[in-house]
């Protein structure tokens, strides 16, 4: 496991009469999300170069030698200092840290010959480039953290560790969205609930992130509270109440605490390829509270109720979700439709924009339409996302509660 507290992803040693080679290398390392210490974009004027130069290659990932007839010259000092700066620290223990890029037919030096290199003297730069990118992220897991918490760097260590897990793990967006909530939820019930220090510890690999935030404080017990709310939703799925943890419970695949002295940490685990289940086929669903997906049709007051009792929403199952839903309008006649959400842990922004945009103001949804997601996930990204954009709807309508509703419309 890499235990990762670098400043910089990569670090560039070369020779100057490679320089403007160098700098096309360096712009699209830097598209492409790296933190790259290039001694032309990292050392101001006025900088002491060897103090730079050392503290660049102490806080680099990686350090890439571009190998060449000018920087294996004997009388150019700087490529050589930093190729056995790196190299000693490999043989202290500090991992395989060089990268070895052939630009151009040169003598390797001995210290490299041992040294697989990159070879980019032929070939496609591009295709060069992608080889190098694949020895760059050749790493089974990581270490981010642990990361002391300010209410101020909340937002930059938060930002720190999901580039690090799209950079060197390719990690999909919509989970990154899911740890996103969960980090959010938990390091703001430390902040409420706890007592500093607050830290938090991210470890990832290639099957998911395990987050984990330590405060110093009594805890809590998971389960009962999950208990509770779950309980509360059922019989009161209307009410406002803490619904924080009990979401990261149901988006997540993972979630456990434990209490050590003083000291209380809470763990979510949430996995890469992780899906929810599909929505199955309209003539499957079952008029009944207990189903998953339920929906109920009033003919006295010409409305149609449909429960969702989903963990989450998403790219995976939104499309037939709203596809369902103008299914229903052509089977049934109705003025009302109340799409009850309060059960779902979690819905996408892509989730949100199917059920909104396609099936409550496609073209021939001309039904009032009411949605009930107090106080959770659901709510927020609603709000945060959606909201701005169909408020002013003369036909949507957002409620805390089924009485709520009932009598803006005078049921």
């Amino acid at each position: 496991m890499v235990i990762y507290n670098y400043d910089y992803d990569l670090f560039l040693s070369y020779a100057s009469p490679d320089l403007r080679w160098v700098k096309k290398l360096a712009k699209q390392l830097r598209e492409d999300g790296f933190a790259v210490f290039f001694d032309e974009w990292t050392i101001e004027p006025g900088e002491h170069i060897y103090l730079k130069i050392c503290e660049g290659l102490n806080a680099s990932y990686k350090t890439i030698f571009v190998a060449s007839r000018s920087s294996v010259d004997p009388e150019r000092q700087w490529p050589e200092f930093e190729r056995a700066f790196v190299q000693s620290a490999d043989l202290l223990g500090k991992g395989t840290r060089l990268i070895s890029l052939l630009r151009e037919n040169c003598d390797i030096p001995t210290s490299l010959s041992k040294i697989k290199y990159i070879d980019f003297r032929k070939g496609r730069f591009k295709d060069n480039y992608k080889k190098l990118i694949e020895q760059i992220k050749r790493i089974d897991s990581m270490r981010l953290g642990p990361f002391e918490l300010e209410e101020t760097n909340i937002r930059r260590v938060f930002e720190s560790i999901t580039d690090k897990a799209r950079l060197f793990f390719d990690f999909p967006q919509n989970r990154l969205d899911v740890f996103g909530f969960a980090f959010d939820e938990l390091t703001s019930n430390a902040f409420k609930y706890g007592a500093s220090p607050i830290q938090t510890t991210v470890y990832a690999d290639w099957h998911g992130l395990k987050l984990e935030v330590q405060d110093v404080g009594p805890g809590f017990d998971i389960a009962e509270q999950n208990r509770t709310t779950n309980d509360r939703i059922k019989n009161e799925p209307g009410k406002k109440g803490k619904r924080g943890i009990w979401g990261v419970y149901n988006i997540c695949d993972g979630l456990s605490n434990s209490h050590n002295g003083e000291t209380h940490t809470i763990t979510v685990d949430i996995d890469r390829q992780r899906r929810a289940k599909a929505f199955p086929s309209l003539e499957e669903w079952q008029e009944s509270s207990a189903s998953p997906y339920a929906h109920l049709v009033d003919t006295h007051s010409r409305t149609l109720l449909l429960k969702i009792n989903m963990k989450e929403i998403n790219t995976d199952n939104c499309g037939e979700l709203a596809s369902n839903l103008e299914h229903l309008r052509l089977k049934y006649d109705f003025d009302f439709f109340i799409l009850d959400l309060g059960n779902v842990g979690y819905i996408t922004s892509a989730g949100w924009g199917e059920i909104v945009a396609s099936a409550i103001f496609s073209d021939e949804a001309k039904q009032k339409a009411i949605i009930l997601a107090p106080d959770s996930p659901t709510a927020r990204i609603f709000y945060e996302v959606w909201w701005d954009m169909y408020e002013s709807a003369e036909n949507f309508h957002v409620f805390e509660g089924v009485r709520d509703a009932l009598d803006f419309f005078q049921f």
